[in-house]
């Protein structure tokens, strides 16, 4: 970890020998490694909560103007990445219409279109975020998110990268310069309880998952969130900002310096109400008065360079659109648009791989214990939708849709039109409907010009 409490990569990284023995001991040592880089991730949500570190700085003297100004470009950030990731929510899709039913109904029940873009969110913020797998009272599957703080997962050394074993606090103080803790610790046979008091870590339950039934999803490979890339940026900007006000209140509150003049009170009051100065008799050749006002260098142009580069690093450092930006949507062409944020796309379409990955073996455990589910590897075939919320062209859409009639597959062809046809295959069931419906109210040719059958047959 450097001086700024950042940890490096070994230090995030959490293996162990896919052979070795889950004890004590070995849980205790993972625990306080964690434990290390706990500071770090309490940074990035305060920033992104809005308690900056320009509210921790010393005071000034007194006497000195001591503005204190926080701009939450975090928050900003990690809500515009996660609505554009997970504004619209992810699709489902299997070739098996009561597995794809299996799936609505766990998702519905789980409320897992929120628990994604809350996932989403963490891993902003954070750079990696968990879902756990638990078996409620009725014998239901249920998913809850957990945040880095909360928990870990510490993985095999080997290629496979499997995991070992999961840690979730749920007892985690401080308090007299020490740290009690008591934790849920994950195996594949069960879940077993760890206390530092007792020194143990004894077998809580057994169940079905026989695995980890604990999830890591990732922004990156590197693991490093959207706020880790700018909080730098963010506190120098606070700072040129806070100090900006500063000067301005420095120039309100100027010091008048009057030289060669000698007034009493009541002439200082009137000076004061009626904001007119008067040397009084004239001027001998050989006296000399200065009246004006004290005054520092000025640095507003300085300043104003300095906050701008500030900004536009923010930004391009995050990867992120400025939506306030007057000439981002100067063009009201779809291609014009996707260019201005293709570097959020391209961050996405990253985060939406690693997203994937984590999701199939989510999805992987949850069909392990489906007993009415005879094929487990179902989860194989499910396939993702992933619809970025962005600002869409939607006559630019349906002229790419008309152009592919006779081309593709009608499901291809309504692909082309999101923003219109949010649901594919409700989308298709309705078409469908209706034209079963103008099949069925189609008239018979014959009727039209009037022959009967008696007709017909003479």
């Amino acid at each position: 970890m450097n001086e700024y409490g950042i940890p490096n990569q070994k230090e995030r990284t959490f293996t162990i020998d896919s052979n070795a023995e889950i004890t004590y001991k070995v849980v205790e040592g993972f625990i306080q490694k964690h434990l290390n880089i706990i500071p770090f991730y309490e940074k990035m949500e305060k920033l992104y909560t809005g308690e900056h570190e320009i509210y921790d700085q010393k005071k000034k003297t007194l006497g000195k103007p001591d503005h204190r100004i926080g701009v939450n470009f975090a928050r900003y950030v990690v809500d515009t990445a996660t609505g554009y990731f997970a504004g619209n929510a992810i699709k489902y899709n299997h070739v098996n219409e009561s597995v794809k039913n299996k799936i609505d109904d766990f998702r519905k029940r789980n409320y897992e279109d929120d628990n994604d873009a809350e996932l989403s969110k963490i891993c902003d913020i954070y750079g990696l975020g968990y879902k756990l797998l638990y078996q409620d009272e009725d014998a239901e599957t249920r998913v809850a998110v957990v945040t880095p703080q909360q928990g870990f997962l510490v993985f095999s050394k080997d290629v496979k990268n499997k995991p070992q074993f999961g840690v979730i606090y749920s007892e985690l103080v401080q308090a007299l310069g020490k740290t009690r803790i008591k934790a849920t610790v994950y195996l594949p046979d069960g879940t077993y309880i760890y206390d530092d008091v007792d020194k143990t870590l004894t077998l809580e339950s057994e169940y079905y998952y026989s695995d980890i039934p604990m999830v890591q999803f990732v922004q990156n490979e590197e693991k490093q969130g959207r706020i880790e890339l700018i909080w730098s940026l963010v506190n120098e900007y606070n700072g040129t900002l806070s100090e900006k006000a500063n000067d301005v209140a420095y120039f309100a509150d100027a010091y008048l310096k009057m030289i060669g003049v000698n007034w009493d009170n009541s002439t200082k009051q009137t000076l004061r109400d009626n904001r007119v100065i008067l040397t009084g008799k004239p001027l001998l050749s050989t006296e000399k008065v200065d009246i004006g006002f004290l005054e520092k260098p000025n640095a507003d142009g300085t300043q104003e360079n300095l906050l701008d580069r500030l900004e536009k690093l923010i930004y391009q450092m995050s990867m992120t659109f400025n939506s306030n930006d007057e000439k981002l949507f100067s063009s009201a062409s779809g291609v014009a648009l996707e260019i201005k944020m293709q570097n959020m796309k391209n961050s996405s379409l990253v985060k939406e791989r690693k997203f994937e990955k984590a999701l199939s073996l989510m999805y992987k455990l949850y069909f392990k214990v489906q007993l009415d589910i005879s094929d487990k590897d179902v989860w194989y075939d499910i396939e993702y939708s992933f619809n970025y919320s962005m600002p869409r062209n939607t006559k630019d859409e349906a002229e790419t849709a008309r152009a592919l009639s006779g081309i593709t597959s009608k499901e291809t062809q309504l692909k082309a039109i999101p923003s219109l046809v949010p649901d594919i295959d409700q989308e298709l069931k309705r078409i469908e409907s209706e034209n079963r419906e103008d099949e069925n109210s189609r008239v018979p040719a014959e009727e039209v010009i009037g022959i009967t059958k008696e007709d017909d047959d003479s």
